[in-house]
């Protein structure tokens, strides 16, 4: 055998071996998975005060307990007390689950844990699947690889939140999108849009998601098939099908809302605080930053002192809609500073940046590594966005409309966790584009 012939040959025989052995690799990955979850629910056992843990357990117990789907949260709502306490800031379907969860078992939060282990793992078997459909086994191990290490998502299992429930649900959704994509089979498009009601119920941002998907569905049909009008208006059906499921799925959240609170809120009644608390300040000279806990609440107070016409009975609903209104206000009277300040949130949504600063903190050393660790994600997503867009299409636009609906709002990394596989997956496919091209040149080389 000539040298010149080894390299090539060791890298067939390598990749090779991947795909006859991809199944038992993943299951490797898996159980690395597996091992760093454990390690770190023993390192750090799951407490009410576990991350997000505390700004839904109470609503949690209050629904097990038979109080109805109420909670008490004077930060965000100054005027709830035991009389009015319904709620609809916090989503119904991880809600809803972990109130199972928390009535079965006799520990609780170590229960809760072990579901968003299984979540976890569930999510890396989905993220493999979705991009050994777009590219190949070795990239979908690649996908898997750095979802079991990815350490903000390994964050989220010892804690209580939506956010892999909104994780699986949406990489579930894509999943299927890009299989009916392929198919055309009724079944596929139902369950795609089953996937994406689920996720926005877990996660109402992802509400965002669906008309971009939508539209760039409509243009694809278009495009594909001028001279096959039955396929292009099967295509417009589905599309309605999808809407109409997603519609129907949260319709009951809908009606709960307009009967309980008086308002059809369709997501959640934080989306008025949030976005009063991170763009009150555009009138100040000192407005590109994120806004904490401590300054969001003195805004808040303000607020409500040089509001003479509350009532101080006000629910939910109608501080969400004060909220927005006030925060509309302040947008319109400062329109290019707004603008800057989105543009400016990419930073905190993608790295925390200056988010620790914000509460009075260092950043921690583990988080510039995160920060390298996304722009590593960041980079080869988009040279996969550049290799594939035709056939990605449905990934970089539900990353592209999820990342503006945020930017538009609040800008801090674990919101973007929810479209994390989809940008892991996308990476995926950049990382092994690299690599298959790095090996193609030293076998030329070589040659």
């Amino acid at each position: 055998m000539s040298p010149a012939n080894k390299p090539r040959l060791f890298i067939h025989a390598l990749g090779s071996f991947v795909d006859a052995h991809a199944i038992a690799i993943l299951v490797l990955i898996a159980c690395l998975t597996l091992a760093l979850n454990i390690a770190i629910i023993i390192n750090q056992p799951p407490t009410i005060n576990s991350g997000e843990t505390n700004h839904w357990w109470p609503l949690i117990l209050n629904l097990i307990h038979g109080r109805g789907y109420a909670m008490c949260e004077p930060e965000y709502f100054p005027f709830c007390n035991l009389s009015n306490q319904l709620t609809a800031s916090r989503e119904p379907v991880p809600v809803l689950i972990f109130a199972v969860v928390a009535s079965l078992a006799n520990q609780p939060f170590l229960a809760a844990s072990i579901i968003e282990l299984g979540l976890y793992l569930a999510i890396l078997l989905i993220t493999f699947l979705l991009t050994r459909a777009l590219a190949n086994s070795r990239a979908a191990l690649i996908a898997a690889l750095l979802w079991a290490v990815f350490i903000p998502g390994l964050e989220l299992v010892p804690q209580v939140s939506g956010d892999l429930l909104a994780c699986l649900f949406l990489t579930l959704g894509m999943f299927f999108l890009m299989r009916a994509r392929k198919t055309d089979r009724w079944r596929d498009w139902l369950s795609a849009g089953i996937g994406m009601g689920l996720g926005i119920l877990s996660r109402s941002a992802m509400i965002f998601i669906l008309p971009g998907l939508v539209f760039g569905l409509l243009w694809e049909g278009w495009a594909t098939a001028r001279k096959q009008w039955a396929r292009f208006v099967k295509r417009i059906w589905t599309s309605v099908v999808m809407i109409l499921i997603v519609l129907a799925m949260l319709l009951p959240w809908l009606v709960r809302n307009t009967i309980v609170l008086g308002s059809p809120i369709s997501g959640t009644t934080l989306s008025g605080y949030n976005l009063y608390r991170h763009n009150y300040m555009l009138g100040n000279d000192d407005y590109l930053r994120y806004i904490a806990g401590e300054e969001a609440n003195q805004a808040v107070q303000t607020l409500i002192a040089h509001l003479p016409e509350l009532r101080g009975t006000e629910n939910e609903a109608q501080m969400n809609n004060i909220y927005m209104q006030e925060a509309l206000k302040v947008i319109e009277a400062h329109p290019v500073r707004y603008a800057q300040l989105v543009i400016y949130r990419f930073l905190p949504l993608w790295f925390d940046w200056q988010v620790d600063e914000a509460y009075g903190a260092r950043t921690p050393h583990l988080d510039y590594y995160e920060m390298i660790v996304m722009a590593f994600l960041l980079i080869t997503a988009l040279i996969a966005v550049w290799k594939t867009w035709k056939l990605s299409w449905p990934l970089w636009v539900s990353i592209i409309v999820y990342c503006l609906a945020y930017m538009a709002v609040v800008g801090q990394l674990r919101y973007l966790i929810g479209v994390m596989p989809i940008v892991i997956s996308s990476s995926a496919m950049g990382c092994w584009y690299l690599v298959d091209r790095s090996f193609k040149k030293k076998t030329q080389e070589s040659t």
